[in-house]
């Protein structure tokens, strides 16, 4: 059960991780496309102020997908070591896993088929 509540989170979390990596593309896309035609010298803007409050806004935007992604993508990541050591070490499973064993290297970990 445990395995495969491990391996759905696992799925889950990589899902969100990618769908704020595609979000995180698309603000960083308006973001550098907004920064560039106003930034341009022929069109200052008009009110230096409120550009700075939104580009400071927008800034903060991106990286905040960005870092959600990443705690994402790291979630998904342990979940799925998760299940793969219990599935390894699940000995009540339909198959016979005897000979199966995880040990612990100084390099990580180890499995023995």
């Amino acid at each position: 059960m445990v395995t495969w509540t491990a391996l759905a989170g696992a799925v889950a979390a990589g899902a969100v991780a990618g769908t704020f990596l595609i979000i995180r593309s698309g603000q960083k896309s308006d973001f550098d496309k907004y920064n560039n035609l106003v930034g341009d010298a022929s069109t200052p803007p008009a009110d230096i102020p409120t550009y700075n409050s939104k580009r400071a806004a927008d800034s903060n935007d991106v990286n905040r997908s960005k870092w959600i992604a990443v705690g994402c993508g790291i979630g998904a990541g342990a979940l799925a070591v998760t299940a793969l050591v219990t599935y390894l070490l699940d000995s009540d499973g339909e198959e016979s896993k005897s000979k199966t064993a995880v040990s612990v290297s100084p390099f990580g970990l180890g499995v023995t088929f």
